[in-house]
């Protein structure tokens, strides 16, 4: 019930302000809550009069803020309605919609959700990713083991992100040798400016690859802009 009441708030963001910021807001508001996400009516409430509430307040500083309020409740009234709601099984592989396509550097135009590989060392950064694009934008596949890892790139999932601030148990130098060769995804280290982040960013280097830093405080429009990019 939960993530499709989240799926309704996100889809109310996107008509009341520009795409990318409201996948912003809702990430960085899922964030703010906790690591996992509300579960039930109550924690729903209070996810959407106070951390979503807050960034909102934080964020729109041209935007009236009562009205997205408005909007925002009325979802909440139909939070008791039954729903077609499902687990979201981003801890589990999923087969991939593309796995045939052959792997390249080259930029190309994926009809559908774009697959994208988190690796941390738990499903929380995933999750949130995936509330806050949707999935008719994301495929969404969290991993935390080597082995995993090096399953789900032979599939070239066109981004991969390392969250550096919940960082797996893999050894810096056996993902950074894994990711180099990766030559179909393009990785981007969520929180480079952490200690574990410079160390991967540093690692990548030495092996003349190239992983994009992103500190977790500049938000996801990045990785947003590179999903969209991606995107036929």
């Amino acid at each position: 019930m939960s993530a499709a009441i989240i799926e309704r708030l996100r889809e109310t963001l996107d008509g009341l302000l520009p795409e990318a910021q409201a996948a912003s807001i809702l990430f960085a508001a899922l964030a703010r809550w906790g690591p996992r996400i509300p579960t039930d009516e109550i924690e729903l409430a209070q996810f959407v009069r106070g951390a979503l509430r807050d960034e909102l307040s934080d964020r729109l500083e041209q935007k009236p803020l009562a009205p997205v309020l408005a909007e925002l409740e009325a979802v909440l009234a139909t939070a008791g309605a039954p729903t077609a709601d499902h687990e979201i099984p981003i801890d589990v592989e999923i087969e991939p919609r593309w796995r045939d396509e052959i792997s390249t550097k080259a930029m190309r135009s994926i009809e559908g959700p774009v697959p994208v590989l988190v690796i941390a060392a738990s499903t929380a950064f995933a999750l949130r990713l995936r509330l806050a694009l949707g999935e008719a934008m994301i495929d969404v596949e969290a991993r935390a083991d080597l082995a995993g890892v090096e399953r789900a790139l032979r599939s070239s999932p066109a981004l991969t992100v390392i969250d550096a601030r919940d960082p797996s148990g893999i050894p810096i130098d056996r993902l950074a040798d894994v990711l180099a060769h990766a030559t179909g995804t393009t990785t981007i280290v969520w929180g480079s400016d952490t200690p574990y982040g410079k160390r991967i960013v540093d690692a990548s280097e030495g092996r003349g690859a190239a992983f994009a830093g992103l500190a977790s405080t500049e938000g996801i429009g990045p990785i947003f802009d590179l999903v969209t990019s991606r995107r036929s």
